[in-house]
């Protein structure tokens, strides 16, 4: 009986000492609450009845070999996927896409404004969006992965991006069928 106790205490002493330990080196943190929220703007047109009917019979004989899945509401999403692809942030200065970044940002700069009503109600914050550019320059997929708190911000963070569209082709160099790129649109008023 005596030695179920020691082992027990020995347990519960090493549990202490390892929990400790995780807390000092920071990987448990009770202090905080983590919690990430994430959404994705989607802005396909919506299918017809017809176009529906026929993109669900053709479900599974993609031409690229890949499959399309489909949601809890029906709707078919295009699982393609690119060979070459890569993702950057639109503010790198050491990257090969330096020169194509730089005009990308010059054009999206031109057509950046910010939003009247925010600016009334001085709502400042940074939206971060990420948008992918094909081949042939077009705009294929869109979305806020940090939010400013504010949905005139967002939504006009989305909408100069789209606005810019098509962009540039990727130039042949790059040797990319696909280029994601991190956008901080920060919004803020001088006092």
């Amino acid at each position: 009986m005596l030695s179920k106790k020691l082992v027990l205490t020995f347990v519960s002493f090493s549990l202490a000492i390892h929990i400790a330990i995780l807390t000092a080196v920071g990987i448990i943190d009770g202090r905080r609450n983590h919690q990430i929220s994430v959404f994705t703007v989607d802005f396909k047109e919506p299918l017809k009845d017809d176009e529906s009917a026929t993109n669900k019979e053709r479900k599974g004989n993609s031409p690229t070999g890949h499959e399309d899945a489909e949601d809890k509401s029906g709707e078919t999403i295009n699982t393609k996927s690119y060979e070459r692809e890569d993702t950057v942030n639109l503010g790198s200065r050491n990257t090969k896409y330096y020169s194509y970044l730089t005009k990308l940002k010059e054009n999206i700069k031109k057509n950046w404004l910010y939003p009247k009503q925010a600016y009334i109600w001085k709502e400042e914050g940074t939206t971060v969006v990420k948008f992918s550019i094909v081949e042939d320059g077009s705009l294929i997929d869109i979305c806020i992965i940090a939010s400013s708190g504010f949905k005139s911000l967002d939504t006009e963070a989305l909408n100069v991006v789209k606005l810019c569209a098509p962009y540039t082709p990727l130039p042949k160099n790059f040797n990319l069928s696909k280029l994601n790129i991190v956008a901080n649109f920060q919004y803020g008023l001088a006092d």
